[in-house]
């Protein structure tokens, strides 16, 4: 599987030179911690940098700043980490490790923002694996159940 595959095709961003407050605006509308900033540019949506609503917290709210004055672009994490649709989700989750994130958008070979895939994706599709294998090993006991029970044998072993 990889990244493209897995990751949520429907991505709240926000244009550079957004203000903090709107970008604020679409987490409570659409229930989300963060949005990827992007640069616009001939139809392309190239993701430059992301805000979470902790960096709203603590670079606004406890500042004391007006969400309103400041743009997105104030604020973001610029250095951040993409990744190309193509990429398997094994090399994903080292991305992550290395890189000490829990969300990467999705790119394609272009860097166009095609999605964004996170932590608790990965958890999702690891379990939903894990069941897989779990059911994998009771069937294959309830076969090897059925098959002691339904042979006998003709004689006795002899003891050694």
């Amino acid at each position: 599987m990889n990244a493209g595959e897995l990751c949520t095709r429907t991505v709240v961003f926000a244009l550079a030179g957004n203000s903090v407050y709107h970008a604020a605006e679409l987490m409570r509308r659409f229930d989300v911690g963060d949005v990827v900033v992007v640069s616009e540019e001939e139809g392309i949506r190239r993701p430059i940098g992301m805000v979470t609503d902790r960096d709203i917290t603590v670079q606004v709210v406890a500042h004391a700043l007006d969400p309103r004055q400041l743009d997105v672009d104030e604020i973001m994490l610029q250095d951040i980490v993409t990744v190309e649709e193509t990429m398997p989700v094994e090399d994903v989750a080292r991305q992550m490790k290395v890189f000490g994130v829990r969300r990467m958008p999705v790119v394609d070979a272009q860097g166009s923002l095609e999605g964004i895939l996170t932590f608790d994706d990965l958890v999702d599709f690891l379990s939903e694996e894990m069941l897989t294998l779990a059911a994998l090993l009771q069937r294959q006991q309830e076969r090897q159940k059925a098959v002691l029970t339904e042979t006998s044998p003709e004689e006795e072993i002899p003891p050694p």
